[in-house]
């Protein structure tokens, strides 16, 4: 998983992501992660880097930015103030000097509100071209069109206009493809509104069409300035925003506007294995083959969770062969549910290590409608939360009461299947967590009278049921379901919901953090189930 932070300049926004976390090949990754159809979604990523040795005396961090298209800029200004929006919020000074690749910037904090930073910042001395009034023609398809050159630590070409053209986007891209400008260029249409008002619209360069820019906010106000148009401080208003430019000429200029924090996440960048698509059989290739991807997954320290592509069988032949310690020694989060659940209790009984019952990839994170996860439990559990609570809505209560105790269980049928085994389950003082599918009545009957029998019941402190998808009894019986739970469960005086929708699902993947200890709270109308501890480390 790489932790990230997104953050939005006037509409232009940024994913913020730790170097440490940068991959070989940072050109796809950044474009992977900036889809906005199948990534989350930015204009670009800032990749931020500590200073070095000799500079940490005057710098606070270091800035590489990736476009959404992967290649490199020099810099972005609203880029730029997301980074200090980003330090700021994590507790740094209101002052702060970050290296680009245009060379220092200096961000200073005017006020804040909750998650929206003002920053004015020195963007550097403009280079505008021959004696900052002259300009020149490209040819496009729409015939010569006229602009100005201007460097504010990157290239723009500026379009005076006294109205947008019709799909200027496209026109903008025509220009950037010009080969007089060998790196590329940022293109700003602008209409002069009066004085000390812009009405800017960009196309920039390795990532289209922008709800605003920083540099193209100040490249614009310079060109305008310069040639007579306009006066300084200049307000430069865009789809994303308005941003206020102050510059005089032969001097720095000075860009205020916001940054807000919009949200944290994690990417999850998925790793497969040279034989992915081996097969032995019914399994995805032969017990050494899955044992040895299991160890490889382990022992890389770029690599903080292993999430099960599906179910179905075969885990269990894994159990015999696994070398626990190592588990214990590269401590991961490890996810699945169905024939998972064999892999999560044996890791959790024989490590003391927290594991997750929880969505898995094929089956609830491909989902198409997007609803096969439900992100506020995979958050709290995967994130190091104490003290959430578990959606409990639509559940029953069968039986009212209290309890506190570890999380534990899965899918029913594999916990059975466990008894007599290396790898029996070990439920006692637990709350304990039972779900399956596809099974009729009088089989769950069945599997937990087994566990009755094998004394797996005694010392439970309570009893959570998942969603038992198609748990269905034969059309003209008159029993349901509950009733044939509560009949096993007539002689166990402890709290028993039903309906936690973990596991087989109809929707919205609950993760349940194995091990990890719980509160549960049943009354006849409602329940409550609360994870208290969190179930990974910072």
């Amino acid at each position: 998983m790489v932790p990230f932070i997104k953050a939005s300049a006037c509409g232009n926004d940024f994913l913020i992501i730790e170097g440490e976390y940068a991959p070989p090949d940072l050109a796809g990754f950044s474009r992977a992660i900036c889809d906005r159809h199948n990534g989350v979604g930015a204009d670009g990523v800032e990749w931020i880097f500590p200073p070095t040795a000799n500079e940490a005396v005057n710098i606070d961090i270091q800035a590489r930015l990736i476009n959404a298209d992967g290649s490199e800029a020099e810099i972005s200004g609203n880029g730029t103030r997301c980074v200090a929006a980003c330090l700021v919020s994590q507790g740094a000074a209101r002052k702060l000097t970050i290296q680009t690749g245009a060379g220092l910037r200096r961000c200073e904090l005017i006020s804040r509100a909750g998650n929206v930073f003002e920053f004015e910042m020195e963007m550097g001395v403009p280079v505008v071209n021959s004696n900052t009034c002259a300009s020149f023609a490209v040819k496009t398809s729409r015939g010569e069109i006229h602009g100005m050159p201007v460097s504010t630590g990157n290239p723009h070409f500026v379009v005076f206009t006294p109205e947008f053209p019709d799909r200027w986007q496209q026109l903008g891209q025509e220009i950037g493809s010009q080969k007089v400008f060998k790196e590329g260029v940022n293109v700003e249409f602008v209409k002069v509104e009066d004085r000390n008002n812009l009405q800017v619209r960009f196309y920039e360069r390795g990532a289209g069409e922008t709800e605003s820019s920083g540099t193209g906010s100040c490249a614009s106000a310079v060109a305008a300035i310069a040639s007579g148009q306009a006066d300084s401080p200049l307000h430069v208003h865009a789809p994303g925003g308005t941003q206020v430019v102050r510059w005089h000429d032969g001097d720095q200029v000075f860009l205020r506007g916001p940054a807000t924090i919009v949200c944290r996440g994690a990417y999850l960048l998925p790793e497969y294995a040279p034989g992915i698509t081996a097969q032995d059989l019914y399994f995805a290739g032969t017990v050494e083959r899955r044992i040895a991807e299991l160890y490889a997954m382990l022992e890389r320290p770029d690599i903080k969770a292993i999430l099960c592509a599906r179910g179905g069988y075969g885990s269990n032949y894994l159990l015999e062969h696994i070398d626990f310690r190592k588990f214990a020694e590269n401590p991961k989060i490890v996810m699945g549910y169905s024939d998972i659940t064999s892999l999560l209790t044996a890791i959790t009984d024989r490590t003391g290590l927290i594991t997750f019952h929880g969505p898995m990839v094929a089956k609830d994170f491909a989902t198409m409608d997007g609803v096969g996860v439900d992100f506020s439990s995979w958050h709290n559990a995967t994130g190091g939360i104490a003290n959430w609570a578990v959606s409990t809505e639509g559940t029953q209560t069968l039986r009212a009461g209290q309890a506190h105790g570890p999380l534990y269980g899965g899918c029913l049928s594999m916990l059975v299947a466990s008894l007599r085994t290396p790898f029996e389950i070990e439920t006692k003082g637990s709350i304990l967590f039972l779900e399956d599918v596809s099974a009729k009545p009088f089989q769950i009957d069945r599997m937990m009278t087994q566990l009755r029998l094998a004394g797996k019941l005694d010392g439970v402190k309570a009893f959570v049921f998942g969603e038992m998808q198609y748990c269905t009894q034969p059309d003209g019986q008159e029993y349901n379901l509950k009733e044939v739970i509560m009949r096993v469960l007539e002689k166990y005086d402890v709290p028993v919901i039903y309906g936690v929708k973990s596991g087989h699902v109809s929707g919205r993947n609950i993760t349940l953090p194995i091990g990890a200890q719980a509160t549960l709270i049943a009354d006849a109308t409602r329940s409550s189930l609360r994870v208290m501890e969190p179930a990974t480390l910072p």
